[in-house]
């Protein structure tokens, strides 16, 4: 009888050995596999946050390139824009301007034979030389 007991005993360890080793390697297995999700989503987050600041440095270029298509066509017409006539000019007028959020009064001389249409494109290009 405590033969047969030791014998249970022996084979009892034996399963709480094997249960434990397996227990072991199924605990390895799952941590290797939360490694291997952990690093997957911190690539993403990686490649996410380089896809923004590509994003966002594209944006930029758009912005300069955009300002430098405006300060072009506004050099432009600032060529094409007659000089402004003396203020003693007795063929000249004097128009202010206020645009409708009151914060910009431009002021400039034209000659009275000026057609309107350059007073318009003026307007519309801000290419006033006087501003206050």
């Amino acid at each position: 009888m405590f033969r047969d007991s030791l014998i249970r005993t022996m084979e009892v360890n034996e399963r709480k050995r094997s249960d434990n080793q397996y227990s072991n390697e199924e605990m390895i297995r799952k941590q290797k596999e939360e490694l291997k999700a952990l690093e997957i989503e911190e690539a993403n987050k990686k490649k996410r946050e380089r896809e923004e600041l590509e994003r966002i440095k594209r944006e930029e270029q758009e912005k300069i390139k955009q300002e430098k298509i405006k300060e072009e066509l506004t050099k432009q017409k600032k060529k094409t824009l007659s000089p402004e006539p003396s203020p003693s000019d007795p063929n000249s007028t004097l128009i202010i301007f206020r645009y409708p959020d009151w914060s910009t009064r431009v002021e400039r001389r034209f000659l009275k034979t000026e057609k309107i249409q350059v007073i318009i494109t003026i307007l519309n290009h801000n290419t006033f030389i006087n501003t206050h």
